[in-house]
């Protein structure tokens, strides 16, 4: 299997790889929002309509939220830089770039299905704007970790000693990502937040 996503990687590039991988993810997500709806959809509107009508009686525990937001994001962060130092680093990368596109299909299916089409714009407002953060992070972080696994296993045989050299050249750009990954976990704690609050409490008076 890892010669055959390297192959797929050389013939249709790295970019076009994930955006197909991301794309199916999408439509095996809507597909099983749509499937499954009666399983899900009548409590989801039970929690959705409490928490809208208790929403501006919440006090957010910044702190907690944050520890919340950087543990999942580092959790992801760890799991592609550690898959790609692994000789099947590829067909990991692939199946989570997969998976975040059935995250993305079955949540914004959800929320349509709920709301209709206004349900579009409460789930943009819970991914705005640390999503304007976390896209180019996301997508250097994709490219970058294809190029270790590919300089690791795939560009011929390197000692021990020249698999550590390569993963150090990768230090810095991982480092900025960190970085950047964490502004996002910023945005989204105090920014994000206050959005949701204000998108939510709008819908509940429509």
């Amino acid at each position: 299997m890892k010669s055959t996503m390297n192959m797929l990687k050389n013939r249709l590039g790295i970019y076009r790889l994930a955006a197909i991988l991301l794309l199916i993810g999408i439509v095996l997500g809507t597909i099983a929002a749509n499937i499954f709806q009666k399983f899900y959809l009548n409590d989801l509107e039970t929690i959705n309509r409490y928490f809208g009508t208790n929403v501006n009686l919440i006090n957010i525990d910044y702190g907690s939220l944050m520890k919340y937001i950087i543990i999942r994001h580092l959790k992801e962060f760890a799991m592609v830089w550690i898959s790609c130092c692994m000789v099947f680093g590829m067909p990991l990368l692939s199946l989570l770039i997969t998976y975040k596109g059935i995250c993305i299909g079955f949540t914004l299916s959800s929320s349509i299905l709920c709301y209709g089409f206004k349900g579009v714009t409460l789930y943009f407002a819970y991914i705005f704007p640390q999503c304007i953060i976390y896209i180019p992070v996301y997508i250097l972080m994709v490219k970058k970790g294809y190029e270790l696994c590919e300089s690791l296993y795939f560009s011929g045989k390197i000692s021990f000693k020249g698999k550590k050299n390569v993963v150090r050249e990768y230090l810095p750009i991982l480092l900025i990502l960190l970085l950047f990954l964490g502004i996002g976990c910023i945005v989204e704690t105090y920014i994000n937040s206050a959005l949701v609050r204000n998108i939510v409490g709008w819908f509940m008076k429509q």
